[in-house]
């Protein structure tokens, strides 16, 4: 998946296009929806790994993105169909709400461009149901510890101390 810095810029630019239409407020509530959406990354690694420490999330999205054709199916709960309608509801509350929904709604889409382009378009849950259904299917790997347990799992070289995070989280309990 694009990183912070990715979406970060993503915002920064479509902001700058929305905002003569739509004002600074609105512009910035689109813009921080294109970045916050993304802390449900955080809750699903707390969830995944059991660990509290936070910068771990970094190192195990890598692992994630670089095992998706592996079977991973991956649940980002604002990343679905669900929270983009209740999001949306809330729209006919309060008009920024619809701004945060079209926000929500960019980012999911830069973001299936990216998946598709790695040709794993279908590996993240679009809808909590879905999940629920997919996720019983024979091969479908859905927890964070038996991605790490399988023995072709991609291990990335990079800048993460991945041996320690790998070793940090086998000591941890998932929440699931």
């Amino acid at each position: 998946m694009p990183g912070i810095t990715t979406h970060c810029a993503q915002a920064a630019l479509s902001s700058a296009v929305i905002y003569p239409f739509a004002g600074g407020l609105n512009a910035a509530v689109f813009g921080l929806a294109v970045v916050l959406i993304d802390l449900d990354h955080v809750i699903e690694y707390v969830r995944q790994t059991g660990s509290y420490k936070l910068w771990g999330v970094f190192p195990s999205c890598t692992i994630v993105s670089n095992n998706l054709s592996r079977g991973f199916y991956v649940l980002n709960a604002f990343h679905t169909l669900e929270f983009l309608l209740i999001v949306g509801v809330l729209g006919l509350l309060h008009p920024a709400f619809f701004y945060a929904a079209a926000g929500v709604l960019w980012h999911c889409a830069l973001d299936l461009v990216m998946l598709a382009r790695k040709k794993v378009t279908f590996m993240r849950a679009l809808s909590i149901v879905e999940y629920i259904i997919r996720a019983r299917a024979p091969g479908t790997v859905t927890r964070f510890h038996d991605l790490m347990r399988k023995k072709d799992t991609v291990i990335p070289e990079g800048a993460w101390n991945y041996p320690r995070w790998i070793e940090h989280w086998r000591r941890c309990t998932p929440l699931c």
